[in-house]
């Protein structure tokens, strides 16, 4: 075996190693508490009907059968049908998927840009501090969901512009998460030491000071999903979200409005569904919280 060979399966046995030992701190952290792991066992549901949501659901989401419209709850269709004979069942979990994939890019892109302009204005201060937050201040003083929906409705209605929109009313919230750690750490010997070395800024901000606002960024970022779901499902909900036929638990409800006095569970079960989703991420966020911020095992410093 020649050296570079020796080397590269070195390197990934290095690096398998450190997923391992992360995701076994991470299996830590979550026992440790009781919301914690409650909240996980949730989403772990989730994240499992969403994979494998074409074996579990036992029809098509998107079929139609007339001649069983808004029938209720039976062993052919466990949680009934809709007004054009779909299975609510079947659209339930296959909504899982859609709710799931963009509530998570919408945490991932109000992450990238707002951990970044956090910790740009927590790093410089001064004049760019007040920029970029005097900039965010704007997007602040908008109702999120009316921001939302502006922005829905100018660059139009689909997948995308929702999740754009979205993403863009979490941003402000976690620049300020950051930028508050961010100032804090930058006071620290170790982070003074970097820069008395010479390390450019780009370094001591990604080395030394991101590594140690980990904890906040973990816990606003999943509470945050939980937040994104009921953003998704009342976008949805008011047609600006995810657009028929594909299977979304915000639209189902709006589709089984008027029929609610006749046949509930139309739309009692989408609202659970949002409710059980909602309630996972939160459970999941509180735990976290208690652990990483007051006083659990994350106390480890990057330096």
């Amino acid at each position: 075996m020649s050296q570079e060979s020796a080397d590269f399966s070195a390197s990934r046995k290095t690096g398998r190693s450190r997923v391992l030992a992360g995701a076994a701190r991470g299996w830590r952290i979550i026992r440790s508490n009781h919301l914690a792991t409650a909240g996980f066992l949730i989403v772990l549901g989730l994240v499992f009907v969403a994979i494998f949501a074409p074996f579990l659901a036992p029809y098509d989401p998107s079929a139609q059968d007339l001649d069983s419209t808004l029938a209720p709850p039976s062993a052919d269709h466990p949680l009934g049908t809709d007004n054009t004979g779909r299975d609510i069942l079947s659209r339930i979990i296959f909504g899982t998927r859609y709710a799931l994939a963009i509530a998570l890019v919408v945490v991932t892109l109000e992450t990238l840009i707002g951990v970044s302009l956090g910790l740009i204005a927590g790093y410089y201060k001064g004049r760019v501090d007040e920029t970029v937050m005097r900039g965010l201040d704007v997007l602040v003083s908008i109702p999120p969901l009316l921001l939302a929906m502006v922005i829905v409705t100018t660059f139009g209605i689909n997948i995308w512009n929702a999740m754009l929109a979205i993403g863009i009313v979490y941003i402000p919230m976690m620049s300020r998460t950051v930028r508050s750690s961010a100032l804090s750490i930058r006071e620290e010997t170790y982070v003074q030491a970097a820069e008395g070395l010479g390390y450019d800024s780009k370094r001591v901000m990604l080395k030394h000071i991101l590594p140690n606002a980990v904890p906040p960024i973990v816990v606003l970022g999943t509470t945050d999903v939980a937040y994104a779901l009921i953003d998704v499902a009342t976008l949805s909900f008011l047609g600006l979200g995810i657009q028929p036929p594909k299977p979304s638990w915000g639209a189902m409800a709006n589709a089984a409005q008027e029929y609610i006095l006749v046949t509930p569970w139309p739309i009692v079960f989408p609202t659970i569904a949002i409710a059980i989703a909602v309630l996972g991420f939160n459970l999941l966020g509180m735990g976290l919280r208690e652990v990483l911020l007051y006083g659990g095992d994350y106390d480890e410093v990057v330096e």
